[in-house]
């Protein structure tokens, strides 16, 4: 597109350049046609609580169909059964049905309509889909909740600074902390 070629050539970092590039490998039109939203957030009750989550796309198809696209710039492309696991794709995806009739303006989101690809721009052809069901819908809402408890019923000394500034890299609150 003519905006690549722009946005290309003020782009100085290598990386920067190779994953614009394999962006534009992203089948596009195998994502549900309709609503596309970039960057949405979303926020869904947990008990008393509230569950924030990020997408960086949400597409909706007419019909109900809802993928949320994660692009990841890991720089080794984890396992199926860890991209499984992950917090964030609970997170994602039960946070999709739960607010699945604000997302779409009237019908809910099924589980089975519920899927999410997370997009590797490191390894632009081995993307990963990780389908959702009733099943992991009633699953995840338990163990959510339940996370969610235990955090909420820690002592204020529960959560010390960590020595290891590994963990610090990605942190949201790390310019808190210093």
């Amino acid at each position: 597109a003519p905006g690549s070629a722009r946005a290309l050539a003020v782009v100085e970092d290598p990386d920067l350049q190779r994953w614009w590039r394999a962006a534009e490998s992203i089948p596009w039109d195998a994502l549900p046609a309709g609503q596309r939203e970039p960057e949405l957030p979303v926020v869904v009750a947990l008990g008393d609580y509230r569950l924030y989550a990020r997408y960086d796309l949400l597409a909706l198809s007419p019909d109900g169909d809802a993928l949320i696209l994660d692009w990841k710039s890991l720089e080794a492309r984890p396992s199926p059964q860890v991209l499984e696991s992950r917090l964030q794709t609970r997170i994602y995806l039960y946070s999709l049905v739960a607010a699945g009739q604000v997302l779409t303006g009237g019908p809910p989101i099924t589980p089975a309509q519920a899927s999410m690809l997370y997009w590797f721009a490191n390894f632009p052809d081995r993307s990963a889909v990780i389908h959702y069901g009733s099943r992991e819908y009633a699953e995840d809402s338990e163990r959510l909740r339940a996370l969610v408890e235990r955090i909420a019923g820690l002592e204020r000394d529960a959560f010390t600074m960590t020595d290891d500034y590994r963990q610090c890299v990605r942190c949201t609150y790390r310019t808190l902390c210093q």
